[in-house]
This record gives C-alpha cells, structure tokens and sequence, in this order.
C-alpha cells in the first residue's frame, strides 16, 4: 500500500509532521486526500512507518466503523503503532457523540482528572440521560466510582461500557480494579486477562496479573 502514490503522500507528510511537529498542516492535508477507508487498508500494510501514519491520522479522523482496525493495531510488531493506536482508540472514543456531547464528555474527563468526582458523576448522569449509547461518558463516571470507592456502581458502569463497545480495555481493566478492591481475586484476575488480550502494552494490568497468579497458587 505505501509504494502507491497515496501511501507516498502520507509517508510523506507524517515525515514532515514528525521533523516539524506541524499538526495542522497535516491533519489539512490527511482530510484533503484520503478517507477513513483508505487509512484503514493503510493500518494494515506491511509498512511500518505507513501503519503508523494511518493510525495517527485516524486518531483526527477515525469514527467508530474503524474501532476494530485500530484495536488490531495494539498488536502491531513495531512499538510506535502500537502506542499510536492506544492514542488513537482514545480520541475515537472521546468524541463518538455530537460535537457539544463530546465537549460535555471533555469537561466530566477534567472533572474527573481534577478529583471533583461528585459533581463528575452528577454531569456524567445528565449526559447519559441525554446520550444513553455514549460509552466514554460510563466509563469516565465508572472512573469517579472507583475514586469514591463505590466498586459495585463502578463495575455496573463498565459493563455498559463493554455492552457498547467490547473492545474498552480501559473498562476492562476498571472492571478489574473493582473486584480487586472487593477482594474478588478470580473475577478480577478474569476482568484483567481480557483488558491485556486486547491490549497486551498495558504494563500495570501484567503485572497485576502475575501478583494475582501467584497469589492464588500459594
């Protein structure tokens, strides 16, 4: 795919985009030339520095039909597009509602990240009833839950995450912490098995995983 004049192209300006870091110019230049389509046979070329332009063009410009590409791409042998296609997977998520449901999302996500977890929730409840099938703003309110030590609410929160969207390690890997805290070792290891099948670049949840196996042989 890269030796065609359109895998040129992106080789290219993800080349120019990495020397001067001009994000704009080529976020302009993927949407002139190329669709969500097309990128996606890209991110499964056997070019390396083709797959990793691809993911991160989709990371700008992917939607949830190309989910299970990019999810393919956590498996990828070259390192780069695997940590793309985690960043990638991301922005795909945050941004599967309309343009003000994703501001709202990115305001609960500060939220969250600022430890202002009780009006979090109260947000992320307003925004469910507003968007029911936007799985991010579950797992950002499953995320306040664990925060405040409410483990049952939270794993009810993943598990509507995962019903929307299976490939959610991070709901997974939620899933896992919960039941850990709940001293539920088999289910947790179980929630944290799937979360690094799908992602094996997840560092903590291998190692939770090799304490927990241990743990339960002795």
């Amino acid at each position: 795919m890269s030796g065609t004049p359109f895998g040129s192209v992106l080789i290219r300006a993800y080349r120019e985009f990495l020397d001067e870091r001009n994000l704009q110019e080529f976020v302009k230049l993927i949407a002139e030339r190329y669709t969500q389509g097309t990128l996606m046979r890209i991110v499964e070329s056997s070019d390396a520095e083709a797959r990793q332009a691809a993911v991160l063009s989709l990371r700008f410009f992917g939607s949830k039909a190309c989910v299970a590409v990019v999810a393919g791409a956590l498996c990828d042998s070259d390192s780069s597009v695997r940590e793309l296609a985690e960043n990638a997977l991301w922005a795909i998520w945050r941004r599967a509602g309309t343009r003000e449901q994703n501001r709202k999302l990115a305001a609960i996500s500060m939220l969250v990240a600022d430890g202002h977890f009780d009006t979090a929730i109260a947000d992320a409840d307003d925004l469910i009833r507003e968007a029911p099938r936007f799985a991010e703003v579950y797992n950002q309110r499953a995320i306040a839950y664990i925060q405040t030590k409410r483990y049952k609410e939270s794993i009810l929160d993943c598990e509507r995450v995962l019903k929307l969207n299976p490939l959610h390690f991070g709901a997974w890997a939620g899933k896992g912490q919960c039941f850990l805290a709940l001293e539920k070792p088999a289910k947790a290891l179980e929630a944290f098995r799937q979360a690094l099948e799908i992602n094996p670049n997840l560092t903590n949840v291998r190692e939770s995983i090799q304490v927990l196996e241990r743990s339960m042989e002795e």
